[in-house]
């Protein structure tokens, strides 16, 4: 993975752990899937508690993740990409949402370096594309 996906992916896995109650599931598989991949996000200490109810990210748990990958992201200094920031002053000139400029931005990374995938089990297919 490149720096520049690298980063992206850093900052929005944690804008969704700062944007998403921790008691919601998709936590819960966002963490496992996290600690599972320290070839991206380092080694992480066990954030999930066993409690009576089921598996929780307590507070604790999102407190270390988040200041966790705050750091690394501190560490980790945006690369500047010519083509992303000419792609954002286009967006911006055309004054695209949010979500809009993400979209474009994702299928231009995409068509730069090849279909996104999801690798399972040895298994590779695509996400996109």
């Amino acid at each position: 993975m490149a720096t520049t996906e690298h980063h992206i992916l850093h900052g929005i896995c944690l804008r969704l752990i700062h944007g998403l109650p921790p008691s919601r599931p998709e936590v819960l598989v966002l963490v496992r899937w996290m600690t599972g991949r320290p070839d991206l996000f380092g080694a992480l200490p066990p954030l999930i508690v066993q409690t009576r109810r089921g598996p929780v990210l307590d507070a604790e748990g999102v407190e270390l993740l988040t200041s966790h990958l705050a750091d690394r992201l501190a560490a980790m200094p945006e690369p500047h990409d010519t083509g992303l920031a000419r792609l954002d002053a286009i967006a911006a000139h055309l004054e695209l949402t949010f979500e809009e400029t993400t979209i474009l931005r994702h299928l231009a990374l995409q068509h730069r370096q090849g279909p996104l995938a999801v690798e399972r089990r040895g298994i590779r297919t695509p996400l996109l594309g």
